[in-house]
């Protein structure tokens, strides 16, 4: 039987957390002013994947909690955004993204 090399739990409101076998990582959520929900896993998942595949869980928990905010506040279920938007919103300090 093979076992899970990662696994990732949305904590909601309280962020994401995960756990690679070795160590838990937990990332924040970003607060937000929440226009639409749908697609916010997707964009989440998607975050995740990214940074994974670079060989960066931290980031990747980093773009995901973004990218979920960012999905949440906007109308429908596909995220529209730009790498640049993403990076600086991981560096911002806002305490609520609102666009």
């Amino acid at each position: 039987m093979t076992q899970a090399k990662l696994v990732v739990m949305s904590l909601a409101d309280q962020g994401v957390v995960a756990f690679d076998g070795k160590e838990i990582y937990h990332e924040a959520a970003k607060p937000v002013q929440i226009i639409d929900r749908p697609g916010a896993g997707d964009a989440l998942a998607a975050g995740i994947i990214h940074g994974w595949l670079d060989g960066n869980l931290q980031l990747g928990l980093k773009m995901g909690v973004v990218m979920a905010a960012l999905a949440l506040s906007q109308h429908g279920d596909m995220l529209v955004t730009t790498p640049e938007e993403v990076a600086g919103l991981i560096q911002s300090s806002d305490t609520l993204l609102v666009r």
